[in-house]
């Protein structure tokens, strides 16, 4: 079974006694990757202490616009270089502690101003900007071996102009899948983020991540008002595919269970 949680900044992701070690940012400010490496561990350590095996972290991002409110000190910088090495050192200190990594937020964040809770962010570098700077990092995360990726809410506008890359199989399955080799466990971004729920709804979204490839998707912070929210997407599920889930009572469908119930349905 996975446990996941945000270890972005240390044992504080998993538990509000847990160890906040640093953002991102300030561990690149000494500019010593050891501090990205002990981010990690100590992380790792405390989270796994209380059962919590699987890391919403490191941020791959670049902090390319500072005004960016998902990016900014939650990055290790506008360095390329300076981002890889670190996300390296991260993504060892966790798992020498035993804990999975889901490096985030592909295809890469921190172009533009918007904010993902919100809106759509919007990638918008050319093709061979892409390549030399997210596409390097990512390419590097892919070959340390990283065991899944956070797919983020981003529209990458020279691969797929009208689907965030959390719902574009040209972004999940021609991009990360086909171009950067990643054969490992795909995670969307929580899909109760307003880029999503104010424009797709959870039924809608929840198939299209699916089909995207994506093997699980964060459920984030229900609203009370979302609390059927379950059972409209299944009820979509089983309309747009045309069969009916092997549950009878769609009341009693948990969200636990939901991404397990569209994956059965897919064909």
């Amino acid at each position: 079974m996975l446990f996941g949680a945000n270890l972005e900044s240390g044992g504080n992701g998993i538990c509000s006694d847990g160890t906040y070690f640093a953002r991102p940012m300030g561990a690149a400010a000494t500019d010593d990757p050891v501090q990205a490496y002990r981010l990690g561990a100590i992380a790792g350590k405390e989270a796994m202490a209380v059962g919590c095996n699987w890391a919403f972290a490191p941020i791959c991002d670049l902090d390319l616009n500072f005004r960016n409110p998902i990016t900014n000190v939650r990055t290790f910088g506008s360095d390329q270089k300076r981002v890889t090495t670190f996300v390296r050192e991260q993504l060892k200190g966790l798992s020498d502690q035993g804990v999975a990594a889901a490096v985030k937020h592909f295809p890469g964040d921190g172009v533009d101003e918007r904010d993902q809770h919100l809106v759509a962010s919007v990638n918008s570098l050319s093709v061979e900007d892409y390549d030399k700077t997210y596409g390097a990092i990512w390419q590097e995360v892919v070959d340390a071996g990283a065991l899944s990726v956070m797919v983020g809410h981003i529209l990458l506008t020279q691969v797929d102009p009208e689907r965030p890359a959390s719902l574009s199989p040209a972004v999940v399955t021609d991009l990360l899948r086909k171009e950067f080799v990643f054969d490992g466990v795909v995670v969307t971004d929580d899909l109760t983020m307003g880029a999503i729920s104010n424009t797709y709804g959870m039924g809608e979204a929840a198939v299209l991540a699916v089909e995207t490839g994506a093997m699980a998707a964060p459920e984030g912070r229900f609203r009370p008002d979302d609390a059927v929210t379950p059972v409209e997407a299944a009820q979509f599920c089983a309309t747009r595919l045309g069969r009916t889930p092997p549950l009878g009572d769609w009341e009693r469908i948990s969200r636990g269970a939901f991404f397990s119930l569209i994956a059965e349905l897919m064909p």
